[in-house]
């Protein structure tokens, strides 16, 4: 569309911060961001599922199924990974690092409340 009418347009790193709406409860942002993980995926949530197990679940897996030396790849990709996503973003990055677990977790839940909201709302249309 922007090439259509022949705008101007700028791919940026990221480092500048998109400011959204602010929600007024907690089940308004679950359910937005439920929405825009159902986006995220188009819609499929069978991909948004393989994405899902395979972040959280991966590490998981390697860790009750093998050697602990052999949990020390992904522990320490996923460290250098926040640390480094923090700096970029200007971040703290201890505080990226000890919430990693708990983002993890509200990932699972957003991905539930989204089969949920798809599951349950099939058959529905919003009215407008």
């Amino acid at each position: 569309m922007v090439k259509q009418d022949q705008q101007k347009a700028a791919a940026l790193l990221g480092n500048t911060f998109v400011y959204k709406r602010p929600k007024h409860d907690d089940d308004e942002a679950l359910s937005t961001a439920a929405e825009n993980l159902r986006l995220q995926f188009n819609g499929n949530l069978f991909v948004a599922f393989l994405y899902v197990f395979l972040v959280v679940a991966g590490p998981l897996i390697v860790f009750i199924g093998f050697d602990i030396n052999v949990l020390l790849l992904p522990i320490g990709l996923i460290f250098l990974s926040r640390i480094m996503m923090a700096f970029l973003t200007a971040q703290n990055a201890l505080y990226s690092v000890l919430t990693h677990p708990l983002q993890m977790a509200m990932m699972i839940v957003v991905y539930i409340k989204a089969i949920s909201a798809q599951l349950l709302t099939s058959g529905k249309h919003k009215s407008r």
